[in-house]
């Protein structure tokens, strides 16, 4: 028998120094997010996974960025510049292990925003589910006609702005 589900989740307020929970890298990364904000205006996200020698896995990390922007290509650019010395910091700080060394593999998205991507997401799901129930017999196409309808989702929350 399985646990119930709020003996699976701990959600806790700690009263200690939570700096020390920080990677310093990470941190580079929220200090990107809060500058591109103040210069650019926008809604800038970021995902950061750390290399894993065991499972052979490489550093990633991933920056969101709204296309709908009106600086775009001024923002890019600037993720570029200021991700290259970090990334380069990253992969010095890397060592070779059992013959493989990790790569840094840097990536920026353009996505719909905080209000698109929300929209895309809950209206895909909402396609897959509903075919999942009425057992829809092609999964390939039930997956692109989530994907079809997110996409629409997304265009339409961002012209209500």
């Amino acid at each position: 028998m399985s646990a119930p589900i709020e003996e699976l989740v701990h959600i806790e307020c700690v009263d200690l120094n939570g700096d020390r929970m920080v990677c310093p890298f990470e941190l580079n990364f929220w200090e990107i997010v809060d500058k591109t904000r103040r210069i650019f205006d926008v809604e800038l996200s970021f995902r950061y996974w750390r290399c894993d020698y065991k499972t052979k896995t490489d550093e990633r990390i991933y920056f969101f960025v709204p296309r709908n922007s009106r600086h775009i290509a001024r923002l890019e650019a600037c993720l570029v510049h200021e991700l290259d010395t970090i990334c380069q910091a990253l992969a010095e700080s890397m060592w070779e292990q059992g013959g493989w060394r990790p790569k840094v593999i840097a990536r920026i998205f353009r996505y719909s925003g905080i209000r698109g991507a929300r929209a895309f997401v809950d209206a895909k799901w909402a396609v897959i589910r509903a075919g999942e129930e009425f057992d829809h017999p092609d999964p390939e196409r039930l997956e692109r006609m989530g994907l079809e309808t997110g996409r629409r989702a997304a265009k339409l929350a961002n012209s209500r702005r």
